[in-house]
Order: structure tokens, then sequence, then C-alpha cells
């Protein structure tokens, strides 16, 4: 069944299971559920924060203010700095103070909601094996099982890439066949997050750089990314099913990846949790990571 967006999804899932045609469709559970609204929530934050951050540069633009390099818009105390750069009238340090105000509140909720996704990883088996699997960062990784939820549903690795949008479009004319481009339905935002992760897959050293450069000679770079993606979602699929796969992160990548989700939560949060550092902490989750199937 092709589906564009949730809407007309629903439209069509409802009219196929009143025809009998559809014996059972799938629910969420309502833990995918709750980690689907922690998802939608972060995009929506990630968003807001753009938005305040272009707001700020296009009003300093306009009286032909230009930031140094490195600056940091989102800190707290960026506003008196900015406040410094040019004279202004009330109603514009009004303004600007407002628009800094909710930058500041967003990159909060932002990074509340970012440890709540990595003590999700560091507490679930399944989700910290699927960060084993190269470029899955963290923020890919809790978006992908809440979008798939029940990985049983996916009888093959080509359905959990349709669902993502990932499969291409199939172009027939007389005897020829082919793939074409991709049909932009699915799932948009974790399809986009795969990509880009295909895309810096392309630049390190990892299991799928050499196949997938090979791939950019002949077709592309952004053809090739695409390609890695694919993969990406086969691996992904297979990580939920409970098989043995190839595509992992090598050590360091893999300690470099626990360092971040470690930071995520805290020195604090850590040593509550009866981990004497952020060291020892890395090194018993690389020990369990590495004695997984």
């Amino acid at each position: 069944m092709s589906c564009a967006n949730d809407k007309v999804d629903a439209v069509k899932i409802a009219r196929i299971h009143l025809s009998g045609l559809a014996a059972k469709v799938w629910q969420p559970d309502p833990k995918t559920l709750e980690r689907r609204e922690v998802f939608s929530a972060y995009q929506s934050v990630v968003k807001e924060a753009t938005r305040h951050k272009q707001q700020i540069r296009a009003l300093l633009n306009e009286h032909c203010v230009r930031l140094s390099a490195g600056f940091r818009l989102a800190h707290r105390a960026a506003i008196a700095r900015l406040l410094t750069l040019r004279a202004r009238t009330p109603a514009q340090t009004m303004l600007l103070e407002q628009m800094h105000a909710g930058l500041v509140a967003a990159r909060s909720r932002r990074a509340r909601l970012r440890r709540h996704m990595a003590e999700e990883i560091l507490g679930d088996e399944t989700l910290l094996r699927l960060a084993r699997l190269c470029g899955i960062g963290a923020v890919t990784c809790f978006g992908l099982v809440a979008a798939i939820g029940d990985v049983a549903r996916f009888a093959q690795s080509k359905k959990l890439m349709a669902y993502l949008g990932l499969n291409p479009s199939v172009c027939q004319s007389g005897n020829w066949e082919g793939g074409g481009q991709l049909m932009r339905h699915g799932r948009g935002p974790l399809r986009a997050l795969l990509v880009q992760s295909a895309k810096k897959l392309l630049g390190v050293d990892n299991p799928l750089q050499k196949w997938g450069l090979a791939v950019a000679a002949r077709r592309g770079r952004n053809r090739a990314a695409v390609a890695v993606a694919r993969k990406l979602a086969v691996a992904v699929w297979h990580v939920l099913m409970g098989h043995v796969i190839g595509a992992l992160e090598p050590i360091e990548q893999l300690r470099a990846k626990l360092f971040k989700l470690a930071t995520e939560i805290g020195v604090s949060a850590l040593k509550a949790g009866g981990h004497a550092s952020k060291e020892a902490f890395i090194e018993k989750k690389l020990y369990q990571l590495k004695n997984y199937p």
C-alpha cells in the first residue's frame, strides 16, 4: 500500500480495515507512543531553536552587525555582548532580548530531551545494541525505535525500507526495467537522518565506506548516500530481529559515541547510578556492547 502522509495513511487504513481485507491493524504500544511523543517534541524544539537563531541573525544583519567566529549565540550570557555591539532603541533592545530568551529556552528543552533519549538508550538493551551500528547516533537511534515499534510487523528488511521511504521507484519501458528516484513517502524525518548519517560515513573509516565510495564513483555522492542509508535500514532490521550483523562501529568510534551519551546524562547522574566516574561507566558499557552477538 502506497501512502503519502499521516492523514492519507489513516483514511486508507480505515477503509481497508472496514472492508475486511485487513483483519488486523497494528497499533503502537504505550511505550512506543511515549517515545513517539518525545521524538516529536524534540523535532519541534529543534525547529523552534533554529527559527529563533535565524531571527536574531536577520535582526543583526539589518543593522550591519557581524558576529565573530565561534560566537555562542545560544549562551545565556550572549545577550549582554549582543547589546554592546551597536546602539539600539528600547524597542529594538526588547525584541533582541525576547528572541534570545526564546532561543535559550528552546536549547534548554532540547538538552533535556536529549538527556532523556540518552537515558532510554543506555537503559534499554535493544536501543543499546542498535547504537553499535555505524552512523547511528542517539537521536537517530531513538527516532528509529519510536517509529518502528514492534519490528515483527515487518516481515522483511525491504518492508522496513519502504516504511522509511528509502525504496526507489520502479521504472519500466518495453524490455527495460530499473529503479528511479525516491518516492518521497514514508517517514521523512527519519529518512533525512539516515541519509545525513550516510553522508558522514562516506568521509570516515567504517565498514560501509569502501562500498559507498565505489557507488559514488559510478553514480555520484548523493545517490551513494541514499544507497548507504538503505544498507543502514537493513542493518537496523537485522539488529532489532536479533540477527548477527557486520556493519558495526570500530571500538574507538563506539567509545566516542558512549562518551557523548554519558555527557548528555551528566556526571552527577552517573554517580547516582552507581558509577565511580564517566570513564568507568564507558568501560562497563563498552564491555557489555562487545559481548552482544
